[in-house]
């Protein structure tokens, strides 16, 4: 469901009412909530100045946490799109970033050198 309510999302922008602010953040930690990494990243992907904030991409970041070995390339990426976009991130954003990179295993256990 969360893949049909990114669509609605992103269907509202061709509407007389597009998105706001406050329904970007609700479907970000909605797929925070529920692991779909892959739906809060197309909405970071996809949004416009003012549709998108720190909370937007601190739930995305959160989404990434324990959703596979290299979720922590994309936690950093967004950390990184914080900065592009002058955002500041939130302590918890930090600790999210964190969290996805300690949950994801070491180059050691994937057989790198």
């Amino acid at each position: 469901k969360w893949k049909q309510a990114v669509d609605l999302l992103f269907g509202a922008r061709e509407s007389a009412a597009p998105p706001d602010l406050v329904g970007c953040n609700v479907l970000a930690t909605s797929c925070a909530e529920g692991r779909r990494w892959q739906g809060a990243v197309a909405l970071i992907e996809g949004s416009s100045a003012g549709e998108s904030d720190e909370v937007t991409l601190g739930a995305a970041i959160d989404a990434c946490k324990g959703c596979g070995p290299r979720r922590w390339i994309l936690a950093m990426y967004l950390l990184a799109e914080a900065g592009r976009r002058a955002l500041n991130p939130s302590l918890e954003t930090f600790n999210a970033a964190i969290q996805a990179c300690s949950q994801s295993p070491s180059a050691r256990e994937q057989g790198m050198p």
